[in-house]
């Protein structure tokens, strides 16, 4: 899409002057809608991520399924890979799409809400893998989320929005106080630093129990 405004560039190129196939091996995306228009497979939905790496017509080779095989059990749904991709729940679904995503290999990955859908387990379990991913492998991942308590024990940088304006940019410690969290979701909260090094963030409780 060409930007209404301004520039949106991609390893310091202006994205729409990027070509198709150089675009899909630096960047993949994981939005929030995850019904597919065609009745396809788990397998073929993360198959077809994997389509950035292969050329056109061309057979999948031994790297190519093993890179399918791997993000199939990297996201937990190897077990039905051939059942329909529509058939599945929310987070199941979600967890094939990233699984798509992560079979593309690519250098940049970008994620809208990608815990939104998923059980406490599985969010745990998948940002624990995307940080696998970043510091093993090099790829730079962005995750638009409000489960920012989710978020503090993984990401190493955050930035805090409101109304499509930068509130707070910097390390989690720096960004997830009360006064800024407060003003970006309009919510009084207590702030504790957890053994772990994540963040524990609570309602602030009033003096009337009623409230």
């Amino acid at each position: 899409l060409t930007p209404t405004s301004g520039v949106v560039e991609l390893d310091g190129e202006g994205i729409t002057g990027i070509a198709d196939d150089k675009r899909s091996r630096l960047l993949a995306v994981v939005g929030q809608n995850s019904l597919s228009p065609m009745p396809f497979t788990v397998r073929q939905v993360v198959e077809m991520g994997r389509s950035a790496r292969v050329s056109r017509f061309a057979p999948f080779s031994d790297s190519d399924r093993s890179a399918v095989a791997t993000a199939l059990a990297e996201m937990d749904v190897e077990r039905f890979a051939d059942r329909m991709f529509n058939a599945l729940s929310g987070g199941e679904r979600q967890r094939a799409k990233i699984a798509a995503a992560l079979a593309q290999e690519p250098e940049v990955l970008l994620l809208d809400e990608p815990t939104s859908q998923l059980d406490m387990g599985h969010a745990v379990k998948l940002m624990k893998h995307l940080k696998k991913v970043n510091e093993e492998r090099g790829t730079s991942i962005l995750v638009v989320s409000h489960d920012i308590q989710l978020l503090s024990g993984f990401m190493r940088d955050f930035i805090l929005m409101r109304d499509g304006a930068i509130l707070a940019s910097g390390k989690p410690e720096s960004v997830l106080i009360p006064s800024l969290v407060a003003e970006a979701y309009d919510c009084e909260v207590e702030i504790t630093q957890s053994p772990s090094g994540g963040t524990v963030i609570l309602p602030s409780r009033t003096s009337d129990p009623r409230e």
